[in-house]
């Protein structure tokens, strides 16, 4: 099984650059900020309507555009969230700060203890409320800046807060120990408390937590960002589950909506959509390809943060000139999917037999004895003498006798002895057991990156067929088959091009 696991993984680095095909062009990307040497940013923030962009990391944050330049060494910095006024509100390992927009900075007292100063997260709403996530639990800020504890949700660590305008009050969407939970207080006057319930999500787990939340999208009401996928609630309240295909081993981290689009930001890089259906597609090199620290997303400004810059989405990339060049051979679209399916399982030791042949054997085994086998050697040796005299004749003689006897014996045991009970349960059936899941859950990862990778290249293929690319497009498409080819190949040992080469058929995504 090692080297099963083993080979999967190898597997899933090979094919790890195969991810969603565009349908429509990537934005560019362009620098938009330098934080301190040596500094990475770890969280974003949008001013849209003053054109300032606010970043921080380890060090401290800083502050761009407007016509000035803001700087707040106080790190490390975990979240940023600008009020309605223009202020900056600051979560930290140390409290949370505001930065006016002038650049005076003060610290804002959140609550007695050094857990109530750990703010982990911290979102804005109308009127200059506030929510902080802490490790005491859910602070909320009015608008004279006064922050008081919410007496209705359990004081135990938040991991996450959003807020949303709901006519008159504002509901607080927030994760408090291992618990789901919504509050509902009034817009004009947060300190007279409100009512909260707890939300559970149908089919979800109670260990799966939601980390992030967008609300009042065309297609729900509220969205709840899970490391598989989306918790959505539409206009009626009720909620489904939305199973998203991110690249392989991607771990989201927030979600934003911009340009029309909808955002996520994951350590695969940033991908986007125009649903939370999907599909998702990366967004352009770099942002796209690199790891995404923190996104921030606003009417038509998308910003992120790599290990290596801040970045902020430009134009869309213009439409290419029409075609043309010489068609481009379209490739042959090959085998089903389901022989292909098959042909992966078959390559990784993963089919259904192998389920059957353990259970098979651990049942046999109870019929099996257990064999013990003794030899000896036994060896006896017996030597003996004798002496006398006689007188005959008037002489003497003495009489000697000798005797000498050797003897050996050998044995052998054979026994069997059966344990009746192996027969009825055998112990070994519960490690069995245990392994089959491992093997099931292997092999649903393979199934499903052997059929995203297939179903994407039929999509590159069927748009190539159309005939409506352009000459550049048409090639990227060529290219894109070519690419997904070779991870499926790398799934299938090689099957996969064996079974499209034919009489005269060139290899995909290769002219004759």
């Amino acid at each position: 099984m090692r080297f099963l696991v083993g080979l999967v993984l190898a597997s899933l680095l090979l094919s790890a650059s195969a991810a969603l095909a565009s349908e429509s062009p990537p934005p560019r990307w362009a620098h938009a900020a330098s934080p301190w040497p040596g500094d990475v940013v770890h969280a974003l923030a949008l001013d849209a309507s003053r054109e300032r962009l606010a970043f921080g990391g380890e060090r401290g944050v800083r502050i761009v555009g407007g016509g000035s330049e803001v700087e707040l060494a106080r790190g490390p910095v975990r979240d940023l969230a600008f009020l309605p006024g223009g202020a900056l509100l600051v979560a930290t390992d140390d409290g949370v700060y505001r930065i006016d927009p002038g650049g005076g900075h003060t610290r804002e007292p959140i609550g007695p203890g050094a857990e109530s100063r750990r703010v982990s997260r911290i979102a804005a709403g109308p009127g200059g409320v506030a929510a902080a996530a802490t490790e005491a639990g859910v602070a909320l800020r009015d608008a004279s800046g006064r922050w008081s504890r919410r007496a209705e949700l359990p004081l135990r660590p938040a991991l996450f807060v959003a807020l949303r305008a709901r006519g008159a009050d504002v509901e607080l969407w927030c994760v408090v120990g291992d618990e789901l939970w919504v509050s509902v207080f009034s817009a004009g006057d947060p300190s007279r408390g409100g009512s909260a319930r707890r939300v559970a999500l149908p089919g979800v787990g109670e260990e799966v937590l939601p980390s992030d939340a967008v609300f009042d999208l065309p297609e729900a009401d509220v969205a709840l960002l899970l490391p598989t996928g989306f918790a959505v609630q539409g206009a009626d309240g009720a909620w489904r589950l939305l199973r998203s295909v991110w690249p392989p081993g991607a771990t989201p981290k927030r979600v934003g909506v911009a340009r029309g689009l909808r955002w996520l930001a994951t350590d695969a890089g940033l991908l986007s959509a125009q649903d939370l259906s999907g599909p998702w597609q990366r967004a352009g090199t770099p942002a796209g390809e690199d790891a995404t620290l923190a996104l921030a997303a606003a009417g038509d400004e998308v910003v992120v943060a790599t290990p290596h810059e801040v970045l902020r989405a430009g134009a869309r990339a213009a439409a290419p000139p029409p075609r043309d060049a010489m068609p481009v051979p379209v490739p042959p679209v090959g085998p089903d999917v389901r022989a292909v399916q098959r042909a992966a399982l078959a390559y990784v030791e993963l089919g259904p037999g192998i389920a059957h042949s353990l259970r098979t054997r651990v049942g046999r085994r109870g019929w099996l004895p257990v064999v013990s086998v003794r030899a000896g050697l036994d060896s006896d040796e017996v030597s003996t003498r004798a002496w006398d005299q006689s007188f005959v004749s008037g002489a003497t003689r003495d009489l000697l006798d000798g005797d000498h006897r050797q003897g050996e014996g050998y044995s052998v045991d054979v026994t069997l002895a059966w344990d009746l009970g192996d027969i009825v349960f055998d112990p070994d059936e519960v490690d069995v057991s245990r392994e089959l899941r491992s093997v099931i859950a292997l092999r649903d990862d393979v199934l499903d990156e052997v059929t995203q990778l297939y179903f994407e290249r039929r999509r590159a293929i069927a748009q190539l067929a159309s005939g409506a690319a352009s000459a550049p497009e048409a090639e990227a498409l060529r290219l894109r088959a070519a690419e997904l080819a070779a991870g499926i190949d790398a799934w299938t040992g090689g099957w996969f091009t064996r079974a499209l080469l034919g009489p005269g058929t060139p290899r995909p995504g290769e002219s004759e």
